[in-house]
């Protein structure tokens, strides 16, 4: 079961790559793709509590920003695209917090006059992704191996 898993998370790794190259290389073909993408295997990655669900849905939503931009989409869609990738800024998993600061960064970074309106929550996101405070069990787990 364990090597099922392992093998379906990197099943979900590389289709989030390929969407990520199709935005980039024929932005002009991918409409269906994202309306597909937003309106049911997100939601669908979202909605539970699997950690490398919400992972394969933020790489996703991480490439469609970097590559699709702010442009793509309408303000107040890019505007929730980024709220979601932000509100992953203080999980308790570091792979979704590590997803979410990368996003913050692609976000700055691509989003040109479009990231003045969202520069706060980012800020203050990114801020909790760098001050995230590790729970005292997970402190003495880090302290035993050293």
């Amino acid at each position: 079961m364990k090597e099922e898993n392992s093998n379906e998370h990197d099943l979900q790794l590389s289709i989030a790559e390929v969407f990520g190259m199709l935005f980039k290389t024929h932005r002009e073909f991918v409409n269906n793709l994202v309306t597909e993408l937003r309106n049911n295997v997100l939601p669908a990655a979202f909605s539970g509590s699997d950690q490398k669900r919400k992972k394969f849905g933020l790489f996703i939503l991480d490439d469609m920003v970097e590559h699709l931009g702010p442009s793509y989409f309408s303000q107040e869609d890019y505007h929730m695209i980024v709220e979601h990738i932000c509100s992953f800024a203080n999980n308790k998993s570091a792979s979704l917090r590590q997803a979410s600061g990368y996003g913050i960064g692609i976000i700055a970074q691509s989003s040109g006059p479009a990231f003045h309106g969202k520069a706060e929550v980012c800020l203050s996101a990114l801020k909790n992704v760098i001050e995230y405070k590790m729970p005292p069990t997970t402190e003495e787990k880090k302290a035993k191996v050293q």
